[in-house]
């Protein structure tokens, strides 16, 4: 496999739209080489393994996504144990429709093997890993066995294999696997064959070459026509949609910190009352555009592929439209008092304008003073949708709201029930656990009090020199630090370009998205580099978040802690991939409620404790007085 190259593959392939990947040897055991037409699938993830390669695959016309796992198995029966742990976890990373295919030098039954009478472990072992996942098993076609070793002593066997699961053959149709001639090698070539092809090759037509053609394109055309009605019926697209939005208005059950020692801005007793008092005949005659409730899906793009591709607006009920918008007519009047200056959208007696002059002026002042400056333009991953309920209306009692308003505000989000408005028709009728809802006059003026914790923290972290803004104005007693400005959900932030700043910041947004359920979507977010920015490329990958997670989590220093803390809890446990991973699956399986508080506050201590190491420390600190500085704030944190 280290000699493979380009030419060698095109030679293999015979086109130049192939592109590739490979698993070196292992031991005496062969490697693994994986090719496919770039203009058909495209590759989006890679895993490679002791024993199997596998890739994600996106197909280029429909964007179907599926995952293939390329094997060679161990011939030992002391190696099958890990083969099959490592087949499982790939399993279970990736929750796609799958395929696994090639040798995985054990057969099912003993009639897959000449001469063998009787099951061994080997045997039940393959098959309970097949029924356990749900995988398909095809009968193979052109013969019985996929290996032999051409002596006269024959020994045959069917070693060579494709599984796949259900998801994924009901994508590609109907299946089938044919043994084809082999040339030099011992194995016999498996292809793996879908029902479009077949299609293609039953249809028979005398005459010319294009005339065959012609009639085959129509002959097929008139069959597509029938696959659709008969295999894409509008109760399973109906189905399909109404369980993907009932999903995404589920909340994860997790634990979300809190933010008790960030001082927030209160209404006053007086304004609490007047909120509460009894609605007017005045106010209830205002509300207009009264609608029944539903969700219609508006397309976000051109060429909609994926549920996840509209935008769900919600059409309320008339009595729901006249609480709701007597609700917002008061909060709107008390957001000035609570929300920062940062915030000027949806906040009574504030323009969005000012927030536009604002950021302009930022940037010219900054290009006129020569330094070097980011401007990081945010967008927050189906922001009403993932808002946390227990958050919000813990930011509703931190600013002074009381419990009658609360409960107010818990019944309108909590009570709602959504159907789905389907080609005409409604479909489903089903509640959800989080999340506030487009098209309600309400959920801008609640969202806009959930961002208002992001831009405290922000605030926080410029006080105390975490991040830094940018300075306005034209003499010393007149600067003024901008370090932020929110437009609901699209959040402007301005930085120099020191990496710990924004390393900083990008940990703020991983704390921000533990404690609301609210996430920055940074394939949709940009970096505007103001002046000459040096080491671009450092600033965007700490900004992507790879950083963090390395820095941690997984680097030997914060590696070596983790373990530390664990030896001391005598338990074993797997590091998650990320730290936001690592918050949502930290559990308390302790029966002790005082160990229980200890372990529940580790994860938030190591951080703080590897960050501060740093950031802030003039001088490294050996691991001996990092550990302990690890014991001594845990005690701190109690």
């Amino acid at each position: 496999m280290a000699e493979i190259n380009r030419q060698v593959i095109l030679t293999l392939w015979g086109s130049q739209h192939v592109d590739w990947t490979s698993l070196g040897l292992n031991g005496a055991a062969g490697g693994i080489l994986l090719m496919w037409d770039k203009r058909v699938v495209e590759k989006v993830e890679e895993a490679a393994g002791y024993y199997s390669l596998s890739c994600k695959f996106r197909n280029v016309i429909d964007q179907f996504e599926w995952i293939f796992t390329g094997v060679y198995g161990p011939n030992l029966d002391s190696e099958r144990g890990l083969f099959w742990e490592e087949l499982v976890g790939l399993i279970s990373w990736w929750n796609a429709p799958k395929c696994i295919g090639g040798d995985f030098n054990v057969v099912r039954f003993p009639s897959e093997k000449y001469g063998l009478a009787a099951f061994s472990y080997a045997m039940h072992d393959f098959s309970d890993f097949i029924t356990e996942f749900g995988l398909m098993d095809i009968p193979l076609e052109g013969g019985m066995f996929t290996w032999s070793n051409n002596r006269k002593i024959s020994a045959k066997s069917r070693i060579d294999r494709f599984l796949f699961s259900l998801e994924w053959a009901d994508h590609f149709g109907l299946v089938n696997q044919h043994r084809l001639p082999r040339l030099l090698f011992d194995h016999f070539p498996i292809l793996l064959d879908y029902r479009v092809r077949r299609w293609w090759g039953s249809y028979v037509f005398p005459r010319s070459p294009s005339h065959i053609i012609a009639s085959r394109l129509k002959a097929l055309k008139l069959d597509l026509k029938k696959w659709n009605s008969n295999e894409f019926d509008q109760d399973a697209i109906k189905s399909q949609i109404t369980d993907f939005y009932q999903h995404l208005y589920t909340e994860d059950c997790v634990g979300r910190p809190l933010l008790d020692g960030l001082p927030f801005s209160s209404i006053s007793t007086e304004e609490a009352t007047w909120l509460e008092r009894p609605f007017e005949e005045e106010e209830i005659f205002k509300v207009r555009s009264l609608n029944a409730i539903f969700l219609t899906l508006i397309p976000k793009k051109a060429n909609v592929v994926e549920v996840r591709d509209f935008r769900p607006i919600s059409l309320e009920s008339c009595v729901y439209k006249i609480l709701t918008k007597v609700l917002a007519n008061r909060l709107s009047r008390a957001l000035a008092v609570i929300i920062s200056p940062s915030q000027n959208v949806f906040v009574h007696g504030r323009q969005m304008t000012d927030s536009v002059l604002v950021a302009n002026e930022c940037l010219n002042s900054r290009i006129k003073e020569g330094l070097p400056g980011v401007i990081c333009k945010l967008d927050v991953e189906k922001a009403y949708v993932h808002v946390n309920w227990s958050f919000l209306l813990y930011m509703l009692n931190r600013c002074g709201f009381s419990l009658k308003w609360r409960r107010w505000i818990s019944y309108c989000i909590s009570t709602v029930r959504f159907s789905i408005l389907i080609n005409g028709g409604l479909e489903g009728f089903f509640g959800s656990s989080r999340g506030i809802h487009h098209g309600d006059s309400l959920s801008p003026l609640l969202f806009v009090i959930v961002m208002e914790a992001l831009s405290r923290m922000l605030s926080r972290a410029v006080e105390g020199g975490l991040i830094s803004g940018f300075q306005v104005g034209s003499t010393d007693n007149q600067l003024v630090r901008v370090s932020h400005l929110l437009f609901a959900d699209d959040t402007l932030i301005f930085s120099d370009t020191n990496p710990e700043h924004i390393f900083n910041m990008r940990l703020l947004f991983t704390w921000f998205e533990a404690i609301s359920g609210l996430k920055i979507n940074f394939n949709k977010s940009e970096m505007v580099l103001v002046g000459n920015v040096h080491k671009l490329d450092s600033l965007a990958t700490i900004m992507d978040g790879e950083s963090i997670s390395h820095l941690l989590m997984h680097c030997s220093a914060a590696s070596e802690v983790w373990n530390f803390i664990f030896s001391i809890f005598g338990i074993q446990w797997v590091m998650p991939c990320g730290v936001l991973d690592l918050l949502s699956c930290w559990g308390a399986g302790c029966r002790s409620i005082r160990i229980w508080k200890v372990w529940d506050m580790i994860p938030l201590c190591i951080f703080w404790c590897l960050w501060w190491e740093g950031n802030t420390e003039e001088t490294e600190r050996s691991m001996l007085e990092l550990k302990g500085m690890v014991l001594k704030n845990s005690y701190g944190f109690l």
